[in-house]
């Protein structure tokens, strides 16, 4: 699962999204009342931040990866290691700030769109380990 440090990163990115996403059109169509918009939506940026992090997990056997996300919507993932094609490890400005990487795995014969499995807001160190069981 991931970590609490995790959990409030990924709260306060939903807060700054929430808020990128809402001051414009709010102050375009309500002008100064617009401000008032974000702020309606701080609670809910927060919550949801902090429960995609608490129900998101991952396991790595010997045959499998599992990867379980979402707590409205719920989807697990699961990859035999057999068809693993190709691992990516990608940064976004945020995940460097935050010390943090999403691991890519591509895998073989899934249908256009169901191949690449994305395990995004990891750990670094997590996600390089990960990353390299899964490539040996």
């Amino acid at each position: 699962s991931l970590s609490s440090r995790t959990r409030h990163r990924l709260a306060r990115l939903w807060l700054w999204c929430w808020t990128a996403l809402t001051l414009p059109p709010g102050l375009w169509w309500l002008g100064v009342h617009g401000l008032w918009l974000p702020l309606a939506g701080v609670p809910l940026a927060l919550i949801h931040g902090h429960l995609y992090a608490k129900y998101t997990r991952w396991a790595l056997t010997p045959d499998l990866l599992l990867f379980h996300r979402g707590w409205l919507w719920r989807r697990l993932a699961v990859v035999p290691r057999n068809r693993i094609q190709a691992i990516r490890l990608t940064r976004s400005p945020f995940d460097r700030r935050y010390r943090m990487s999403e691991l890519e795995v591509d895998t073989a014969g899934g249908g256009l769109g169901k191949r690449r499995v994305r395990l995004p807001y990891l750990d670094r160190r997590v996600a390089a380990r990960l990353g390299s069981a899964l490539y040996h």
